[in-house]
């Protein structure tokens, strides 16, 4: 099997958080507070004053708002391109096909309803998870990141939308229009249910963020008034400590049904294994801080993890 760049480094991202998760979710005390900083933020995030040596590199948590904008000018960018390419007979720019050959190389081509599909999809995705940091999400004053974390992010995102455009037929291989497959048998087959399955991912999504965000907020007015953690009740919270995880993980396998590429899979293994690892660092938090806090809640699965 052929490794391109994007394989490997999607291949890095899951070893690296596996190990570092299972490490600290399962062996803390053993853990230095340096590693511990450096790899979780937010309500798991490492409390001491053991690891101040790496607060050049922190950022604010509100960042987040930057790294989708990021990837909502990419997605909105790259289908507008696509767009073009196969329904106005653009041809596709040297430096471009030379950017995909690179990262790329050998890639087999999917169909172009397949790679449009895809497409449309994700940026559907990105574009409603930067309106939710913008105008719902909630962040804490003073709540930070590694940049590190940052960073993995605007890589998660390049290789997501380039893995899409280098994997449609005109902009990898040196298909003619005319030999290009527009759709084909198993894109037919899971059309309905990777939408279906999309869909039903980001509504629950967006309804497990509000949820989060009202947690900060006055019902009256709406209006924030406390950046403190509480308890979560509500849809998926009733079942799962981390729905808006568990809906992430259900986006990208929705994307992965659709794309059916060899980096598709990495990446969902990848979204799959950094999830995982948040929802049980964040299921021992909530039972550890909350004595009330729901036993019958699972982390991640109802009635597995």
């Amino acid at each position: 099997m052929c490794l391109h760049a994007f394989d490997v480094t999607l291949i890095f991202f899951t070893v690296f958080i596996t190990f570092i998760g299972c490490w600290l979710n399962y062996y803390e005390k053993h853990v230095p507070a340096v590693v511990h900083k450096a790899a979780f933020y937010g309500q798991i995030g490492y409390k001491g004053d053991d690891a101040n040596c790496l607060n050049f590199i922190e950022i604010p948590k509100s960042s987040f708002r930057q790294m989708y904008m990021y990837a909502c000018a990419l997605c909105w960018t790259c289908l507008g391109y696509m767009v073009m390419v196969h329904f106005f007979d653009n041809n596709v720019h040297w430096l471009v096909r030379e950017i995909v050959d690179w990262v790329m190389e050998n890639q087999q081509p999917v169909s172009v309803m397949a790679s449009l599909l895809a497409m449309i999809m994700l940026t559907i995705q990105c574009t409603r998870r930067l309106h939710e940091t913008l105008f719902l999400q909630v962040f804490s004053e003073g709540s930070v990141m590694n940049v590190i974390h940052f960073a993995m992010g605007i890589v998660h995102y390049t290789i997501s939308v380039f893995s899409i455009i280098g994997s449609s037929p005109l902009f990898c291989g040196s298909l003619s229009r005319k030999d290009i497959i527009w759709t084909d048998k198993q894109t037919f087959v899971v059309l309905v249910p990777s939408i279906c399955l999309f869909l039903w991912a980001s509504y629950e999504q967006h309804k497990s963020n509000v949820i989060l965000a009202n947690l900060r907020k006055s019902k009256e007015v709406e209006n924030v008034v406390t950046d403190e953690y509480k308890v979560p009740y509500g849809r998926l919270f009733n079942f799962i400590s981390s729905p808006h995880r568990l809906t992430e993980i259900a986006v990208y396998l929705s994307l992965a049904l659709v794309m059916q590429t060899k980096t598709y899979f990495f990446l969902f293994v990848w979204v799959f294994s950094n999830q995982l690892q948040g929802a049980i660092g964040t299921h021992t938090w909530y039972l550890k801080t909350f004595s009330s806090y729901p036993t019958r809640r699972f982390a991640l699965i109802p009635g597995f993890v």
